[in-house]
């Protein structure tokens, strides 16, 4: 085939912007093993497939041929982790003026970014043919996007560049996919300032970010536990502000115990970052908490506090003396000068500044804040937070940058048409957004705050609720920020949310980063697989929502899990569900077993289609009440197969397993006691730390998951002491602080004592 004729060929297709072959449409929504198409996440606009043409088959000698230098490269890259051998590229320019032929066995990928290449109202085309694959694209992102289309086209040992089991034989079906996304913004907000994280791992998260057409990384460098960027002109911020523990200017928090803890990014790493992020089609927005939130600029710099020493306020997460004064001219320049920087450092046209949860307790206290109330006729604090935020920006706008915000900002002078509002609270706040006119992300923390629990079993948050997989797919972010009482209003609300409703996003707080090792892939995957296909806005093709659902769980289970765990991603396993019913038995049974316990039925439904699970068999004495997970799973050695007759339910641990090192939780029966009811001994309380009686109470009424909750952190010399009206007699002592799923709050240093009869104590030796 002649080079010339070839590009020809490419150039009319790309200018027609129309299909060349004819295909049966697929819209059907059905799950297919054996059809790739069928398996996309996020699911694409339109598919079409001829499962019965000739297919393509990527051989070894597959071409690659672009005129973007990083895309080639990137997709030559992928596909030697399939065939073992590296793939040739060939560049545009050097195509043109090539005067040899190509072999017409020699299977071509070409990738062409320009102007009217993809189909009108696409963001691009992938077309498979019998021996080459043409993505056209309108522009750079476009391009990627459907490069990670491609990529899950092919086996899941595309994404591991570790692989060995090379192939001789990968093929795909011919169809063509037109596609683009239905919202501009698809993003991902990670918290490095509670749990620091090394620049390998903001790595990965882009890598994996980028494998689901993830666009936006909303980058939360700094909050009241950490400064985690630097800034040349305030030195002080990273060689006090990046570290807390003892003798740091910010105290142990979140599981950080007793030693020194943080961290920060130079600025050529954030460069660097940046511009891999680029490659990847993805924009970093940086996150500067102000005017709150800032105990760590605060402990650097104390000079930004307000004058005044009675400060007994305490904001969210346990602080004081952590705000801005509003009334200081030179905080403005301390803020122009970390403006300044920040943008030469990030191209981004957007800088949050975070701008919530502000404890205004300080300004009414301060002499220069009131002055200011004074002078600009205000009439309470929250119109200081106003004009915090309509200085910082004026600030912004200087450097050529547009301010972005939690909603809390949302009543600044002069900031709607150089602002964009990020939505947390959903219900009020995204109504409230889109009727004032003002763009917005919508974040909403009941659907896609990943740090919530995943069930009532595991670790996280669940002040928002318990956020499921389910719950995070049905999130509709416009029928949110459309809703309203005035039922008149709802043809207009919902044009304005389609209007300024810019994206989606979820978001990771790292108050419980500290463990397991694997805490941000476990928190995130699978559900920003489902806010990946929200934000591609095909979480909704079919009428009935449970059909939408089951169609992505096919999806994910059956053939996106595979790529998970080849992308390097220890994601959470879905585990198993554990019911045990009676057994009917005879006195014969009882005889012969040489005991009354009734015997039992284990049956155990796996959550997916093929699911291997496997079963432990514990010692009840290490399980406490009826916990049911338990994280161990090292000894589970037998395979389900059929339900398990026993008398001793509670000895039994099930968990799903994907591979040997990959698996759910282990989790128990779950629709009976583990236990019989036990004792509940008398006792009195003694301590020298504040709680209220109602709290204390709490301790003595042996609930599951209660917990008392004491003032402020605890100290060298405090104690709470239990005296029981008798001695207790048991095997075990165990003694937990901290909430069971939110367990940051848990002490690091200290030791327990007991007496037999009220004398001299024995000191318990245990890991505290």
């Amino acid at each position: 085939m002649n080079i010339r004729r070839f590009l020809t060929i490419i150039a009319f297709a790309a200018a027609l912007a129309a299909p060349r072959f004819v295909y049966a449409q697929t819209n059907e929504n059905k799950f297919d093993g054996n059809n790739p198409y069928t398996q996309l996440i996020p699911q694409p606009k339109d598919v079409y497939y001829d499962l019965n043409s000739p297919c393509f088959v990527l051989k070894k000698d597959v071409r690659v041929v672009s005129n973007d230098p990083f895309l080639s490269d990137y997709l030559a890259g992928h596909i030697k982790n399939l065939t073992g051998e590296k793939v040739e590229i060939i560049r545009w320019e050097k195509w043109k003026s090539a005067k040899k032929t190509i072999k017409r066995e020699h299977p071509v990928i070409s990738i062409l970014i320009a102007d009217n290449a993809a189909p009108e109202g696409r963001e691009y085309s992938l077309e498979v043919q019998e021996n080459a694959i043409f993505i056209f694209s309108n522009g750079y992102e476009g391009a990627m996007s459907g490069i990670q289309t491609l990529l899950q086209l092919l086996p899941p040992q595309t994404y591991n560049f570790n692989n060995r089991d090379f192939s001789n034989l990968i093929i795909i079906p011919q169809g063509r996919i037109e596609d683009s996304p239905s919202f501009r913004y698809r993003g991902f907000e990670l918290d490095v300032s509670r749990t620091w994280r090394p620049a390998e791992d903001v790595y990965k998260v882009l890598d994996w970010m980028a494998y689901h057409k993830l666009n936006k990384f909303h980058w939360h460098l700094t909050d009241d536990q950490g400064w985690r960027v630097e800034i040349k002109s305030l030195p002080l911020l990273t060689e006090k502000g990046a570290w807390r523990g003892p003798d740091e200017v910010i105290p142990s928090s979140f599981g950080s115990g007793n030693k020194r803890y943080g961290g920060y990014y130079t600025q050529q790493q954030i460069k660097d970052i940046v511009k891999y992020a680029a490659d990847r089609g993805i924009e970093i927005i940086p996150e500067i908490e102000t005017p709150g939130h800032s105990a760590a600029i605060a402990g650097s710099y104390p000079e930004i506090l307000c004058e005044f020493p009675e400060d007994t306020s305490i904001n969210e997460t346990g602080f004081s003396r952590e705000i801005w004064c509003v009334a200081k001219e030179s905080n403005y320049e301390i803020i122009e000068k970390i403006i300044k920087e920040m943008a030469e450092m990030f191209p981004s046209g957007i800088i949050n500044m975070g701008g919530d949860e502000v404890n205004r307790f300080n300004w009414e206290k301060c002499p220069d804040c009131q002055a200011l109330m004074k002078k600009m006729g205000m009439t309470n604090s929250e119109q200081l937070h106003f004009y915090f935020v309509s200085r910082v920006n004026q600030i912004a706008k200087k450097y050529g940058k547009k301010i972005a915000g939690w909603e809390e900002i949302m009543y600044a002078d002069d900031i709607k048409d150089n602002s964009l509002i990020y939505v947390w609270h959903s219900k009020k706040w995204g109504p409230m957004a889109v009727q004032n006119g003002f763009d917005c992300v919508m974040q909403a923390a009941e659907y896609v705050y990943l740090d919530m629990q995943q069930s009532p079993i595991e670790r996280g948050h669940n002040w928002a609720r318990v956020i499921p997989l389910e719950i995070t797919y049905s999130y509709d972010p416009i029928k949110l920020a459309s809703a309203g009482k005035d039922a008149g209003k709802a043809a207009s609300n919902l044009e304005l949310a389609r209007k300024h409703v810019v994206g989606v996003q979820a978001g990771l707080w790292e108050e419980l980063g500290n463990r397991p090792e694997n805490f941000v892939e476990y928190q995130m995957f699978p559900r920003l697989c489902a806010l990946a296909e929200t934000g591609w806005g095909t979480s909704r093709t079919i009428a009935d929502s449970a059909a939408n659902y089951k169609y992505f769980y096919d999806r994910l289970t059956q053939a996106h899990f595979a790529r998970l765990e080849n992308m390097g991603i220890r994601f959470r396993v879905p585990y198993p569900e554990v019911k045990a019913e009676p057994v009917a038995f005879t006195k014969t049974d009882v005889l012969i077993s040489e005991s009354y316990m009734r015997p039992y039925k284990i049956t155990v439904t796996p959550p997916y289609e093929g699911a291997v699970v496997k079963y432990a068999i514990v010692s009840p004495q290490t399980e406490i009440g009826n916990i049911r997970g338990q994280k161990d799973t090292t000894n589970y050695k037998y395979v389900y197969t059929e339900p398990i007759i026993t008398r001793d339910i509670a000895n039994y641990r099930f968990a799903t397993f994907v591979s040997d090192t990959l698996h759910s939780v282990g989790v128990a029966v779950s629709n009976m006691p583990l236990q019989t009811v036990r004792m509940v001994p008398h006792f009195e309380i003694e301590t020298n730390m504040r709680a209220s009686e109602k709290n204390l109470s709490i301790l003595k009424e042996y609930k599951e998951k209660a917990y008392c909750r004491f003032e402020g952190r605890a100290k060298a010399g405090d104690y709470i002491t239990f005296v029981f009206d008798e001695p207790i007699k048991c095997s075990v002592i165990d003694i937990v602080t901290g909430r069971a799923n939110v367990d940051f709050y848990g002490l690091t240093e200290g030791y327990a004592e007991y007496s037999e009869d009220g004398g001299a104590e024995k000191r318990l030796t245990a890991a505290a």
